[in-house]
Parts: C-alpha cells; sequence; structure tokens
C-alpha cells in the first residue's frame, strides 16, 4: 500500500518552499528575470520528481494491535464471518 499523504505532504512542502514565497523582482530585465525563473522552476521540478510514494511496510505493522478481549473478539468474529461465507 502507497502512503500518498506522505508524498502529498512533501509536494506541499516543497511548494511552501522559501523559493517559491520570494517574488522576482522586477527592476531586473526580461532575460535575468526568465534566467531566475528557469533556475527555480528547475529546482522545483528535481524535487517534486524526485518524490517517491513510500511503500508499506509489513514489519512494521506487526505488533499493532493489542492483544486484549476487543482485539481478540474482532478475530474471531472475522473468523466466524469468513467461514460462513465460505459456506455459502
Amino acid at each position: 500500500m502507497v502512503r500518498w499523504k506522505s508524498v502529498w505532504q512533501r509536494a506541499a512542502d516543497a511548494l511552501a518552499s522559501p523559493a517559491m514565497k520570494k517574488s522576482v523582482d522586477t527592476s531586473l530585465s526580461v532575460e535575468k528575470r526568465l534566467e531566475v525563473l528557469e533556475r527555480e522552476f528547475a529546482m522545483l521540478r528535481d524535487q517534486v520528481l524526485g518524490l517517491k510514494p513510500l511503500t508499506k511496510n509489513w514489519r512494521a505493522t506487526i505488533g499493532i494491535l493489542p492483544d486484549d478481549d476487543l482485539t481478540r473478539s474482532a478475530w474471531r468474529r472475522g473468523a466466524a464471518w469468513r467461514k460462513r461465507r465460505k459456506l455459502s
């Protein structure tokens, strides 16, 4: 399973970077402004394209449920439900 929230959060962080908050100095020539914008765009493009979705690590999920009556009841009810579905 892919954790897209992490990818979207990292993309939002990249967009909130100082480079995105500053404006281009309008006193510069058009060529210089374009050069600055192209450099900033390349930096942001590399950040966004470098983002990879996190894959689910099954080892991190082992033991996530507590060993209590509620959990054991859920396991029993799930097993009974699967057994009923299998028989029908």
